[in-house]
């Protein structure tokens, strides 16, 4: 103790030397005390503002991600718009397309509806039935068969009076020998049917897969004949 005590020792004095030095203990205990609870308190603080950055960033980073996914809701749906537009504008231009071309398949029918009437009024069918036949005995007796039916017929004795009739002149039917004609049959064809005659050739049982057109048998019989005449 700093004070001293003169034996022999007074309560009194005994007293206030030990209220003295506790009072120096307790000030000193409090300093230590209120130090500790100012560290406490500060680090409370650094301890609370750190949390408020964390919160205060956490805040931003999903404040951040609602917009970027408000935004991407907003861009989906904008695309399903975009695509239900483009489906319906598709969906437009198939019927309005398919309209163009139903109307088209109409004028096509009329033009050709109109077309054919103006063949039928200016063709001047000469005869039914133009018959040609290579040979004189074959050309003779099927002209024999022909003349038998309901219909007229008119004979080319030869392949030049034959190619000048079907050129000059209009029939329902043009019946041919396709021997002598084989390698132009099919443009032979052609050129009948745009005159508006139907086709048919005599040819070999071993030649029809080559035929352009209905054919008869070589030695075709009268029913025969009569059979595709309809």
């Amino acid at each position: 103790m700093d004070n001293y005590l003169s034996k022999p020792i007074e309560l009194a004095k005994l007293k206030a030397v030990l209220l003295e030095y506790f009072s120096n203990k307790l000030t000193t205990k409090t300093d230590e005390v209120k130090k500790e609870d100012m560290v406490e308190s500060t680090e409370e603080t650094t301890t609370e503002e750190v949390l408020t950055e964390v919160i205060d960033e956490n805040k931003e980073l999903l404040a951040k991600e609602d917009t970027v996914e408000e935004e991407s809701i907003v861009k989906a749906e904008e695309s399903l718009v975009d695509e239900e537009e483009k489906e319906v504008i598709s969906q437009i231009d198939e019927d309005i397309n398919l309209q163009i071309e139903e109307d088209d398949v109409t004028r096509l029918k009329e033009d050709n509806i109109e077309e054919l009437v103006k063949v039928k009024e200016v063709r001047d069918v000469k005869s039914d039935i133009l018959l040609f036949r290579e040979t004189t005995l074959s050309r003779n007796m099927y002209a024999i068969m022909l003349r038998n039916t309901e219909y007229s017929i008119e004979v080319a004795s030869s392949l030049e009076e034959f190619m000048d009739k079907v050129e000059d002149n209009y029939y329902n039917y043009i019946i041919f020998d396709s021997e002598p004609l084989m390698n132009a049959q099919c443009l032979l064809v052609e050129l009948i049917e745009d005159r508006g005659a139907k086709p048919l050739a005599f040819i070999e049982e071993s030649k029809k897969e080559s035929a352009c057109c209905e054919t008869y048998s070589f030695n075709a019989t009268s029913d025969e004949l009569k059979s595709k005449l309809k």
